[in-house]
């Protein structure tokens, strides 16, 4: 899911569609693939590359960098979810997000 503060998005709007993001900050992992993010509409999946002057190998610094205002996050739900019921982090984007499946 993608998630950003409420400051973040007060300040910088709540994007609509996955592609508002090549204009936004975007916290990052390194390793990654270079795809970018990985969304799904109208049942096809897309990638739309992000950028950003952050990235991180780790969840906790990431999370915190989206807490504290930085920008965008792409996360797994239950990395994130403490902070989205204290409504820290709001999660945007959610009618694009993957279909959800078992993790084990």
């Amino acid at each position: 899911m993608v998630v950003a503060s409420p400051d973040y998005l007060s300040r910088f709007g709540v994007p609509r569609h996955p592609r508002d993001l090549l204009k936004a900050n975007c916290v990052r992992f390194s390793g990654g693939t270079g795809l970018g993010w990985t969304f799904y509409e109208g049942g096809k999946q897309f990638s739309v590359p992000v950028t950003g002057n952050l990235e991180f190998n780790h969840v906790a610094p990431a999370a915190d960098a989206c807490l504290a205002g930085l920008g965008f996050g792409m996360f797994i739900s239950y990395q994130v979810a403490h902070h989205i019921e204290k409504n820290h982090l709001q999660i945007v984007l959610e009618s694009f997000e993957p279909p959800r499946g078992p993790f084990m």
